[in-house]
């Protein structure tokens, strides 16, 4: 393992060596605690990055921007499970959201005649209310809604429920 550059260069370090398979491998290890790469791009001005190794073998992406207890942005658990939002997915994807906007998986076309669709489960500040699974469109809104009461509206209007739109 060599170690090259100094603080201020343009290339702080520099692993050179063979490892794994013959790749170069950089190891951090602590037999007694989680361990901790950051990744900091403005020396200390609060938006860094950790990557975490935790004790149980899950791996998590740790942003620090938002104070001492920080946020966990994104966990991959040692089962192969991912959470975004969450340090304790209950599936092999879980998105987690507790703002009032809801929690979304956006698609985005940017070709002629493309649009943007969402699907998720909304929030409190959403129209209609907090709970329901829909699928929305940029364009048209609302195109359709699974209710929290078991209905399934259809339309543009899907969650609002004074409006008239189909329900089955």
């Amino acid at each position: 393992l060599h170690v090259i550059g100094a603080a201020g260069d343009n290339m702080a370090a520099h692993i050179i060596g063979t490892g794994l398979n013959g790749h170069a491998v950089l190891e951090v290890e602590n037999t007694a605690d989680d361990v901790h790469l950051r990744l900091d791009a403005n020396s200390g001005s609060g938006d860094a990055w950790d990557l975490v190794s935790d004790t149980s073998g899950n791996f998590s992406i740790f942003n620090t921007d938002t104070g001492a207890s920080g946020l966990t942005a994104m966990t991959i658990t040692c089962a192969g499970s991912v959470g975004i939002g969450t340090t304790v997915p209950s599936g092999l994807l879980k998105l987690y959201n507790t703002g009032t906007s809801g929690a979304w998986q956006y698609f985005q076309n940017t070709s002629t005649g493309g649009d943007n669709w969402r699907i998720g489960s909304s929030g409190s500040a959403d129209t209609g209310g907090a709970g329901h699974f829909t699928w929305y469109n940029d364009t048209a809104g609302y195109a359709m809604a699974v209710r929290c009461t078991g209905e399934v509206a259809i339309g543009n209007c899907a969650i609002a429920a004074a409006n008239a739109c189909m329900t089955v």
